[in-house]
């Protein structure tokens, strides 16, 4: 008997989804943005905001502009938009019927929302290296798209994540540097201009992840 239960035991364990730098997720408070399993996301491509409204109430699911890089805006959805730690953007496909989520966005800050494998704003580069096995290629930052993952170099999470048919990425993620940063170090990373995350600059800075936008699926 002692036996079965230790097997038991170390299976839920494997079952645990890999620890990260983002101390402020609990996993007793885990919103799956996207999940192991589809059935599971928070968002999905069959959504409309009618559908949104019946699984979060009507109340916290709103129409309003949201921005985007370059000073533009678009018609959008914000679910819970006075909560910052369940907050999402939804941008559509058809944004006048507002149906069929292009993307689905958290933003910096205490987000409950997290990305498999228990990945969410706040997460560290150096996790992130970890989770996908291998350094990553990523834009410079002090400009509109400051931080964003450029290439995953065919590691881990490049399989995990995926591609869309467009080759665009599924899971798109952007970090941004602690203030006040090192100037000396910020100044060699800085600018449309590609970096490894390898790099002793990006090592040193670690930066956050302060944004995640996922294709529904």
């Amino acid at each position: 008997m002692r036996r079965i239960c230790l097997v038991l035991v170390m299976c839920c364990l494997g079952c645990i989804p890999a620890a990260s730098d983002s101390a402020h997720t609990s996993l007793t408070d885990t919103l799956w943005l996207r999940a192991a399993d589809s059935a599971d996301d928070g968002i999905r491509a069959s959504d409309t905001e009618d559908s949104l409204r019946l699984r979060f109430g009507a109340a916290n699911v709103i129409q309003a502009w949201l921005y985007e890089a370059e000073g533009d805006s678009v018609k959008g959805t914000t679910i819970f938009p006075d909560d910052s730690t369940r907050r999402i953007e939804v941008r559509w496909s058809d944004v006048e019927g507002r149906r069929h989520p292009a993307r689905a966005e958290i933003a910096e800050g205490q987000s409950r929302w997290v990305v498999y494998p228990n990945v969410s704003a706040g997460t560290r580069l150096a996790a992130i290296e970890r989770l996908n096995g291998r350094p990553f290629d990523m834009s410079g930052f002090e400009w509109d798209y400051a931080g964003a993952v450029i290439n995953w170099r065919d590691g881990h999470l490049d399989s995990l994540w995926g591609t869309r048919a467009s080759g665009q990425k599924s899971v798109w993620v952007q970090f941004a540097v602690d203030e006040p940063a090192d100037p000396a170090l910020t100044s060699k990373v800085i600018g449309d201009h590609e970096y490894s995350s390898a790099s002793p600059p990006m090592r040193t800075l670690n930066p956050r992840i302060r944004q995640i936008s996922v294709t529904p699926r």
